[in-house]
């Protein structure tokens, strides 16, 4: 098919697996802009599997979550969720991080600009961007989720403990107990 979602050129790929490739999109003025795309070509958000499902919302919290843990200079103001499809219905979710200042703001990225652009504001979140993507791209695919945990203050775990098994390294415990 002639679907651009499905042969892809020009993308900055942060996380992909058999069901999900999760971008950077990359489009002009919006330096905070990602997808979440489907691997295969799906029309509906209703023909993908609950589990496939579950995994696509995974990944667009996440990366709403990251886009919120940003400095505060560059962190969005408000993160837009769109699952659209009518340009290319193929399913896919835009997870679009929106400031005050955008041009656009508070209406659609899709509508008419309402200012000119905060060209010092974007450069400082393409920076921002760039160092994390970078991070990211280096990561190996399990990797991805606990990093951006840990980035966005939320440890996968839950708490940070010293077990048993640390204090006995010291010499300090000679035998598991609870104190």
């Amino acid at each position: 098919t002639d679907c651009l979602l499905c042969h892809p050129q020009g993308e900055l790929v942060i996380h992909e697996d058999a069901g999900w490739r999760c971008i950077r999109a990359m489009e002009p003025g919006f330096p905070l802009f990602y997808r979440v795309i489907a691997q295969g070509h799906v029309r509906e958000w209703s023909e993908v599997p609950d589990d496939q499902a579950w995994r696509a919302m995974r990944w667009v919290r996440a990366i709403e979550q990251a886009l919120l843990a940003l400095p505060e200079a560059v962190r969005p103001h408000k993160v837009n969720l769109a699952q659209l499809g009518n340009v290319v219905p193929h399913v896919h979710w835009h997870v679009i991080g929106r400031r005050e200042e955008d041009s656009h703001f508070p209406a659609p990225i899709w509508a008419a600009a309402q200012r000119p652009q905060p060209e010092a504001l974007l450069a400082a979140q393409a920076a921002a961007l760039a160092a994390l993507a970078e991070l990211l791209v280096r990561l190996e695919q399990h990797e991805v989720v606990p990093a951006v945990s840990y980035l966005i203050g939320v440890i996968p775990q839950g708490r940070i403990g010293v077990g048993w098994a640390t204090s006995a390294i010291d010499g300090t415990a000679e035998r598991p107990s609870v104190t």
